[in-house]
């Protein structure tokens, strides 16, 4: 099922945790990293201004982003999760190496 959204969203499929360390330990929830990364899925049209003029959203599908674990909303389709975001709760663009 294509992912659609709308105004200033973004769809990102979150890259999977690792809770444990190299050496087996588990690390708890409260003590894992607070900033995710996840590739963006879809991004919908922009943000309509007051002078209805509608502002593109700055990232594109395939791009992987930084944003908080606390930010969005988690949906759950077809069997896999994403993360529905706003343009302005993604902290920034990964470079790939």
């Amino acid at each position: 099922m294509p992912h659609v959204t709308t105004q200033d969203r973004v769809v990102v499929q979150p890259d999977k945790t690792n809770n444990q360390t190299a050496s087996g330990l588990i690390i708890p929830e409260f003590e894992a990293p607070r900033n995710k990364t996840g590739v963006v899925v879809a991004v919908g049209p922009g943000r309509l201004t007051k002078k209805n003029v509608v502002v593109a959203v700055a990232v594109a599908p395939g791009d992987r982003v930084l944003f908080d674990s606390g930010a969005g909303v988690s949906v759950r389709t077809d069997g896999e999760d994403l993360i529905i975001l706003k343009e302005d709760e993604i902290i920034g663009v990964v470079a790939d190496e």
